[in-house]
C-alpha cells in the first residue's frame, strides 16, 4: 500500500530527476552519452566547457541516477544507466517539438525524412545514405549501407555520392547540427539532400537494422562508382575474349594452310 509518506518520497525522487535535466549543459552532457561511454575530458570539449564545471554537471546527473560511472584500465568514464533516459530524451525532445514553434520551423525547413521511411528506402536501393559522424563512431555502429563522410570532409569526397539519388544524411541526435550543415553544403553542391529526423542512438532504441565495424574509407564505393568499375572490368573481359577469338580464328588459317 501506497502511502502518503510513500507518495511524497516518490515526488522527491521525480523532482530531483526533473532538476537534473533542468540545463542546457547537461542536457547536452546526456545527449552525448547517448553516443557511449565518455570521460569527463571528452564532455568537457563536446560541451565547450570547463573539466571542472563538466564534473559539477556530472555530480547532479550521477545523483538523479540518469548516468554512472566505470572505471577501465585506470580511466573513468561515464555512460547512461539505461535505455530508458535515452526514451526519455527522446519525449523530450518531442514535446519540445510540438511545444515550441521557433523549434519546429527550424527543424522542419529541411524537410527530415522519419525513420521507418528512410528504411523503406534503404530496403528498395532508393537513396544515398551519409553518416557524417567521426569514422571511431561509425565502426561502433552505424545505418546499413550508410557512407562514412564525416562533416569536415564532405567537400573532398563529394565524387563518393551518386547524383542521381536523394541523399540522406544523419549524425548522433535529432539535433545534432552537423546533419544540417551537411544539407546545406549538398544542396549548394546540386543534390537533392535532407537529414534523418533522429540520429543514430534513436534508430538503433527502435530496433532497425544496424551494421558494425565497416568503415567505408578507401573500400566502399559509391553505386557510380561501382557501376564505372562494372563497365571497366566487362569491357577489360569482352577485349580478351575478342582477342582470343581473333587469335584462334588466325591459328585455324594458319594450320589449314600447311
Amino acid at each position: 500500500m501506497v502511502t502518503e509518506s510513500h507518495k511524497e518520497e516518490i515526488n522527491t525522487q521525480l523532482t530531483l530527476v526533473a532538476r537534473s535535466i533542468g540545463n542546457g549543459n547537461r542536457l547536452e552532457i546526456l545527449d552525448c552519452l547517448t553516443k557511449g561511454l565518455r570521460t569527463a575530458e571528452e564532455l568537457a570539449v563536446c560541451l565547450d566547457i570547463s573539466v571542472a564545471n563538466t564534473y559539477k554537471h556530472l555530480q547532479v546527473l550521477k545523483t538523479s541516477g540518469l548516468v554512472k560511472a566505470v572505471v577501465k584500465k585506470e580511466q573513468a568514464y561515464f555512460q547512461l544507466t539505461d535505455v530508458a533516459v535515452v526514451r526519455m530524451l527522446e519525449l523530450i525532445y518531442e514535446i519540445g517539438e510540438g511545444k515550441s514553434e521557433q523549434i519546429d520551423l527550424q527543424l522542419d525547413h529541411l524537410s527530415p525524412i522519419s525513420k521507418y521511411e528512410l528504411l523503406d528506402k534503404v530496403s528498395s536501393n532508393l537513396v544515398t545514405v551519409i553518416d557524417v559522424r567521426s569514422e571511431k563512431e561509425f565502426l561502433r555502429g552505424h545505418i546499413p549501407s550508410a557512407l562514412n563522410i564525416p562533416l569536415s570532409s564532405i567537400d573532398e569526397k563529394l565524387k563518393k555520392i551518386y547524383r542521381r539519388k536523394e541523399v540522406i544524411a544523419y549524425c548522433r541526435g535529432p539535433y545534432c547540427t552537423m546533419a544540417y550543415e551537411a544539407v546545406i553544403k549538398l544542396r549548394n553542391f546540386g543534390f537533392r539532400a535532407r537529414h534523418l529526423e533522429v540520429g543514430f542512438p534513436e534508430w538503433k532504441l527502435a530496433g532497425l537494422p544496424v551494421e558494425e565495424g565497416f568503415s567505408d574509407t578507401g573500400y566502399n564505393l559509391s553505386t557510380e562508382e561501382n557501376m564505372s568499375m562494372r563497365k571497366t572490368v566487362g569491357y577489360s573481359i569482352l577485349f580478351i575474349g575478342l582477342t582470343l577469338i581473333v587469335l584462334t580464328i588466325i591459328q585455324y588459317y594458319m594450320y589449314a594452310n600447311i
